[in-house]
């Protein structure tokens, strides 16, 4: 019968371990500095907002989400506007965004409870 012994296995496999070595596959540098550079490839919102005031679905659909969610897709802050968010949503919903026509229903949503939704005190009364 060849049975393996449990008591061989913490101790073997600590030895493949240590004898794997590690591995410098992560510390390789690109010799493009364009690729190198640690600034995000997304599109600026400015670019995305130029792009969906032109009719590009997509962009629309980005913009709405940045300015619905105050951050743009390349990490930056955006003042959150959900009036702009929603036009931009629109827009997109139109072209048949499913993600789109749900944001668009939550924006509706929200400001349609206006201003008798409840608001807790400072400490949470």
């Amino acid at each position: 019968m060849n049975r393996f012994d449990t008591r061989f296995a913490i101790p073997l496999a600590a030895l493949a371990f240590l004898l794997a070595g590690p591995s410098f596959a992560q510390i390789t540098a690109s010799a493009d500095p364009a690729r190198s550079s640690s600034r995000s490839t997304a599109a600026s919102f400015a670019d995305i907002e130029q792009r969906a005031a032109q009719g590009d679905p997509l962009a629309a659909e980005a913009a709405g989400r940045a300015l619905y969610e105050g951050r743009a897709p390349d990490g930056s802050h955006v003042l959150r506007d959900l009036t702009l968010s929603r036009y931009y949503l629109v827009q997109a919903a139109k072209a048949g965004s499913a993600t789109a026509l749900a944001l668009v229903e939550r924006i509706d949503a929200s400001t349609a409870a206006g201003g008798s939704a409840y608001v807790p005190g400072p400490h949470g009364c």
